[in-house]
């Protein structure tokens, strides 16, 4: 059983990564770049996470703004549909101009 858990969690983390370098986002990129996005769980709804997932994280972490944003951005780019400008626009959405610009200027304008 132990050795079925190690496998199941490092293939999650190699398929986490395998994703990351097709869509051409790092997380630590994409965390580093939403660090100052306080209203985490809003940001996953407009990024299309369920909101049972989201709950789910909330009650994991709870009080823990940082690592909650951390495993809903996980989340997100694990789906496979994560792209610099989808967060870029959902970010102007939720009124973060400031940091959809800096993304903008880093990740978008080459």
């Amino acid at each position: 059983k132990n050795i079925i858990n190690f496998v199941d969690n490092h293939y999650n983390k190699f398929y986490i990564i395998i994703i990351c370098i097709i869509i051409g986002m790092d997380l630590p990129e994409v965390i580093k770049a939403t660090n100052e996005v306080v209203d985490w769980f809003t940001l996953g709804l407009y990024l299309r996470l369920t909101y049972e997932e989201l709950e789910t994280i909330e009650k994991n972490y709870p009080g823990d703004i940082k690592r909650c944003r951390q495993k809903m951005l996980n989340s997100w780019i694990s789906s496979g549909n994560a792209t610099w400008s989808a967060l870029r626009n959902v970010l102007r959405k939720m009124n973060e101009g400031a940091v959809a610009d800096k993304i903008e200027e880093m990740y978008l304008t080459k």
